[in-house]
Parts: structure tokens; C-alpha cells; sequence
């Protein structure tokens, strides 16, 4: 009973808490020419590929949110009564982000709309964790070693080792690759698949799965300022999206 008693506690304590290290979010504020806020107004996204539509409206400080959105190119639309509507297409939202789109209002019928097709370099304004994306496109075109190993492309990015094979088949048949970030403990680094962490339970500087190069289609790699639903990372935190 003692040992059941145990497991039920740790069950309860290490319970998954996927927020948003599988979904990224999309937030802005919408103003008027003078800078005011526009409460009211609404504000609907649509992920084209996928027929994918929410909408909400905006709070009194003219502030709006979409959370746990899925990885996509979003288009984004807002209206209010007064005003020319506003339309902004290919915002992409990725996992583990958060997208600002900010909107100003201006005047008009709603006949007219405003549409903005390019901006400038968004900055990550909403967060303040040190991150790196790598893509399903980078992945299948950067030179990797043999095995061709997803961790092996993290040597690109600032404060890693190089990494270098684990332990032997017997023991990892996956042939997981091992690092160290920023000087910290190679046991430190915590990797996710899907939102589930897989660090081997023994031996914590393995991941006790290797997903096929092929099959990932973003790799979120979080090294410094963690936030606290990345748990366990003390090197770093790498969300893989398959």
C-alpha cells in the first residue's frame, strides 16, 4: 500500500501540462488613428490550409488573444463599426510563441478594407526566454552526419557542444546524441515530443526515443529565461512537433 500510495502522489505531481510547449498564441492591441483604444471590435483568424476559424472580440484596453493555436499560416481580420476593416494575411504562429499583431484603425466605410501584406521583423515582445526555431525544410536540407540525427543540426545554435553518439546499441538502440548548453550538466536538458517528455528515467542525459528525421516537422529549442511550463530544463528545453 505504501508504494501505491507513492506512485498515486508522483502521479499526480508529474501530471503533463501541455500548454503552450505544443501551441503558440496570437495577441495584439487595436487602436485608432489618435492611439485609442478600440474596444468591441472583432477579430477573427483563419488558417486557410486547414478551413480552421476563431474569433473573438476585444476588452476594454482594445486587447484581444487567440491561445493554443496549432502551427500555421494564419490570416487575421478585424472590424468595428466606424471603421475600414483590417485584413492581414500569412501570419505565421509556430510552437512554444507568442505572435504580436498589433492593428491600427482607421475611418471609413466598410467598404474599404486595409490590407497589409509585409512587415517588418517581428520581435519577440510577449516573452522573454531565449529561443530558436528549426524547421522541417532546414532539417532535410542541412549536411548531417550519418544516422542523421535531428540533434545533431542543434550545433548551429549559439552555446551548444557539438553533439556526439551515446551509449551503445545494447543500452540506446536509438543512438541518441549527447550535449552540453551553456556550460550546464548534459543531465539537465529536457527534451519533449508532442508536449511528453522523453528523458530516460535511469539515464536522464538520454532521450529514450529519436523520432525519424523525416517525421518532425519543427524543432523549438528554449535556452535561457525558461518559463514555467518548461519544467526539468536546466540547459535547455527542446519541443519537438512531429
Amino acid at each position: 500500500m505504501r508504494y501505491l500510495r507513492v506512485l498515486t502522489i508522483i502521479s499526480l505531481v508529474a501530471a503533463p501540462a501541455f500548454s503552450q510547449v505544443i501551441y503558440g498564441s496570437l495577441v495584439g492591441n487595436v487602436r485608432d488613428a489618435s492611439d485609442a483604444s478600440v474596444p468591441g471590435a472583432t477579430v477573427r483568424i483563419t488558417e486557410p490550409n486547414t478551413g480552421l476559424a476563431r474569433e473573438t472580440t476585444t476588452n476594454e484596453a482594445g486587447q484581444y488573444s487567440f491561445p493554443t493555436l496549432v502551427s500555421g499560416l494564419y490570416d487575421v481580420e478585424v472590424s468595428r463599426e466606424g471603421f475600414a476593416p483590417f485584413a492581414r494575411r500569412g501570419v505565421e504562429v509556430t510552437i512554444n510563441s507568442v505572435v504580436r499583431v498589433d492593428v491600427a484603425l482607421r475611418l471609413g466605410a466598410v467598404t474599404e478594407t486595409v490590407q497589409v501584406s509585409a512587415s517588418g521583423a517581428v520581435l519577440q515582445t510577449d516573452r522573454s526566454e531565449v529561443r530558436a526555431e528549426i524547421t522541417s525544410r532546414t532539417l532535410e536540407n542541412i549536411p548531417l552526419p550519418p544516422g542523421r540525427h535531428y540533434l545533431q543540426a542543434l550545433r548551429v545554435l549559439p552555446g551548444f557542444s557539438p553533439p556526439r553518439n551515446g551509449n551503445g546499441p545494447s543500452v540506446d538502440p536509438a543512438r541518441a546524441a549527447l550535449y552540453n548548453v551553456n556550460g550546464t550538466s548534459r543531465s539537465s536538458n529536457a527534451i519533449r515530443i508532442e508536449g511528453a517528455g522523453i528523458n530516460q528515467i535511469w539515464l536522464p542525459h538520454l532521450p529514450a526515443f529519436t523520432p525519424a528525421l523525416e517525421s518532425i516537422d519543427t524543432v523549438n529549442v528554449v535556452t535561457n529565461s525558461f518559463d514555467a511550463e518548461q519544467g526539468l530544463a536546466g540547459g535547455v528545453a527542446v519541443n519537438v512537433l512531429v
